[in-house]
């Protein structure tokens, strides 16, 4: 180093603070993803909660609980699509603040093994302070040294408590700074190779500045008179590891937080702590439920009400929400049974040239059981005279399943009277609280646009 100058500790300290930010940006990050999706599960299965609550009970089909599903609905879909547009931002953005924290704790190790074996001359880099005279120990450098006199370099598993935050770090080291500067007390450095005026580092056939620590020191070929440490203020040196993470780092690390902080407002919905949810202010073309004449007002009330059903639905009954589950999964698997059956219909379809040659193929068949077994053919027998083979290109669904089942599919009258009165028979009702949910609005013809909600 040039001039043999050693440089005070303050500055590595800083440096080293820097990496630690660094450092945190992975797991961090990890937890951020591992909180959202977690607060996505918790909501999903409110949400089939409701849905189910809505199936089982006529009196919970009223806008209040189509809307909270709707919008509830929305925002997890919103919220998947954010995670899944950060997740390879998030690996390639950790993988980045890595590399720039080794190469900061790399060279902070070379320089402080210097201090470590200073030998009978007494050499060292790091100074305790800007022009002192002595050799840094660890309590000069807690940012650095861990126990042992060992360089912290750990990338730690548990998410940090609060955001790393390397780029206003950073933005505190200058070209200036004084616990940085080269200390005028000591020519003691001992890595200086056979130049006693300028260095190896900083000869002047040097194509240039010689870059340590990821960009974060540089050297140049004159002799050492201030802090090799660059301003980091405004700009990263280009085609540095720092300069890879600086522009965008902040920004990525915070591209969870408006998803979970969201979520975790949702994720109360159906708990036992009110949401606490502010006013719901929409319209039924953003749920993508109706026009955008139609809008949609929820109320924390109405949202903390609903909350509190779904609650006392999963507790008062977990039988039937069991059942009812059950019945919602069978139902997803006849639904892709009967479509797969049309789609191989439909495939069996366009293997033939086309239906009137498959027409004159049934024609032909004067054998009842011949025709009844063969492809989209079925033997007619209207009357005597009329008994022939024609073609029918619904046979291969007609004995499959007639039709995609509905919600509420209980098997008698009584079922659906009990269940309508265990809806009535409930103290809490949403649907009366004040507060409109939906603003109809007239049309120019006099027609009112109302927001129409499949029921499952």
């Amino acid at each position: 180093m040039s001039n043999n100058k050693a440089v005070g500790g303050g500055g590595f300290n800083k440096a080293c603070e820097v990496a630690a930010h660094l450092k945190d940006v992975a797991p961090y990050l990890a937890a951020k993803a591992t909180a959202s999706t977690q607060h996505i599960n918790t909501v999903r299965t409110a949400l089939q909660t409701l849905a189910i609550m809505m199936i089982t009970r006529p009196d919970k089909r009223t806008d209040e609980y189509k809307f909270l599903h709707a919008h509830v609905t929305q925002e997890l879909t919103n919220a998947q699509q954010t995670i899944n547009s950060n997740v390879a931002k998030s690996i390639n953005l950790a993988a980045k603040a890595a590399l720039a924290a080794g190469r900061i704790d790399e060279t902070t190790s070379v320089f402080w093994q210097v201090n470590l074996n200073p030998g009978s001359s007494g050499k060292y880099f790091i100074a305790q302070s800007n022009g002192g005279g002595s050799a840094a120990t660890s309590s000069h450098l807690p940012n650095c040294i861990e126990s042992g006199n060992k360089i912290k370099q750990t990338i730690q598993e548990a998410a940090p408590a609060e955001a790393p935050r390397p780029i206003a770090t950073l933005k505190q080291i200058t070209s200036a700074y004084a616990p940085g500067a080269p200390s005028s007390a000591n020519s003691l450095c001992g890595l200086t190779q056979a130049d006693s005026t300028h260095g190896g580092y900083a000869r002047p056939a040097n194509a240039g500045p010689i870059k340590w620590a990821g960009g974060l020191i540089s050297i140049t070929n004159a002799a050492l008179t201030n802090s090799p440490f660059v301003d980091y203020t405004t700009t990263a040196q280009a085609g540095t590891p720092l300069a890879a993470v600086y522009a965008d780092l902040d920004n990525n690390v915070t591209a969870y937080d408006g998803v979970t902080e969201n979520f975790e407002k949702l994720a109360k919905i159906g708990g036992a702590t009110k949401p606490g949810i502010p006013d719901i202010k929409t319209s039924a073309q953003k749920l993508q439920i109706g026009d955008a004449t139609t809008e949609i007002t929820l109320s924390t009330a109405t949202i903390d009400c609903v909350s509190e059903e779904i609650r006392l639905y999963n507790t008062e009954t977990p039988a039937t929400l069991a059942n009812e589950r059950k019945k919602l999964f069978i139902n997803q698997l006849l639904k892709i049974d009967s479509a797969e059956k049309q789609a191989f219909a439909l495939s069996e379809q366009t293997k033939i040239s086309g239906i009137s040659q498959q027409e004159t193929v049934c024609n032909k068949i004067k054998d009842a059981e011949k025709c009844n077994t063969t492809k989209q053919c079925s033997f007619q027998e209207s009357g005597e005279h009329n008994k022939k083979c024609n073609f029918n290109a619904t046979e291969e669904t007609e004995n499959g399943i007639s039709g995609t089942p509905t919600g509420d599919d209980r098997s008698s009258s009584g079922e659906r009277e009990e269940a309508k009165q265990a809806g009535e028979d409930r103290k809490t009702d949403c649907s009366k609280l004040t507060g409109k949910l939906a603003k109809r609005t007239m049309t120019a013809n006099g027609m009112v646009i109302l927001a129409k909600i499949p029921v499952f």
